[in-house]
């Protein structure tokens, strides 16, 4: 079954949600990043030169469920 569970760019993190993800017998939801492309900083608004508070934009992967997928899912071959 599609999910980011099972896709090569997701890295999973020790964070389970409160419901079980289809794909799994009886598992949680576990939250993970993904890795698919490189994070785009966030810039606040009125952050002067891509800075807020004189410190630099910090880029985060996206945090996404194990049980979400997207149109670019591949899978996790070891």
């Amino acid at each position: 079954m599609k999910g980011c569970r099972s896709c090569k760019s997701w890295q999973s993190r020790e964070e389970f949600l409160d419901r079980e993800d289809p794909a799994t017998n009886g598992q949680k939801v576990q939250m993970g990043v993904c890795r698919r492309y490189a994070p785009h900083p966030a810039v606040a608004s009125g952050a002067v030169g891509g800075a807020v508070d004189g410190r630099p934009a910090e880029a985060q992967w996206p945090s996404v469920p194990s049980d979400a997928w997207c149109s670019e899912w591949e899978p996790n071959i070891l």
